[in-house]
């Protein structure tokens, strides 16, 4: 039973509440609620766009649309490494392959123009290129031959040389490979 202090009291001092009364009692908090803290991505967005608009994007903004910008004959051999400031404006580093440096070189015009259309107009004023390996080198698949369709005595000669080979994949790679000779052979004739 719950107990409330009023001028009316009982041998203690103290009067019962009515079911209703406790039930109130025990619903309702005894302090008021805090209020959650503000989530800190609202602060850091009134902060960071401003910073957007003054710098422009960096240089993870170049690399996700480098393929745009650098086009499929230097995106394979060239990513942008870092953005540094100059005395005339931005310094963009293109990290190259071996001797794709010098066709970067060769292109910087077309290049510095296709970056500011990302970077926003003339931000970045000059490439220096340094040469190295590249992380995710993007190199083509290798073609695959074309399946040949052989004759079915051709196969059954095959097979026959190959029933003395007790290691499955070694004879599937010796079966595959016997079929690629015997198709290029009838495109030769």
């Amino acid at each position: 039973m719950i107990f409330c202090m009023k001028k009316r009291s009982d041998q203690h001092g103290q009067t019962p509440l009515s079911p209703k009364q406790a039930a109130r009692l025990l619903l309702t908090p005894a302090r008021p609620r805090a209020r959650a803290m503000p989530r800190p991505t609202k602060a850091l967005r009134q902060i960071l766009r401003p910073m957007g608009k003054k710098f422009g994007p960096g240089v993870h903004e170049l690399k996700l649309r480098w393929d745009e910008i650098a086009g499929p004959r230097l995106a394979p051999v060239s990513t942008p490494e870092k953005l540094t400031s100059g005395k005339s404006g931005q310094i963009l580093t293109i990290k190259t392959r071996g001797g794709a440096a010098m066709l970067v070189q060769a292109q910087s015009v077309q290049l510095l123009e296709r970056i500011n259309l990302v970077a926003g107009s003339g931000r970045v004023t000059s490439l220096r290129t340094i040469q190295g390996p590249i992380g995710d080198m993007k190199q083509a698949p290798k073609p695959k031959p074309d399946k040949i369709n052989c004759q079915p005595e051709q196969l059954d000669a095959l097979n026959i040389q190959l029933a003395d080979i007790s290691d499955p994949a070694l004879k599937s790679a010796l079966f595959e490979l016997g079929q690629y000779v015997i198709g290029r052979d009838q495109l030769r004739r």
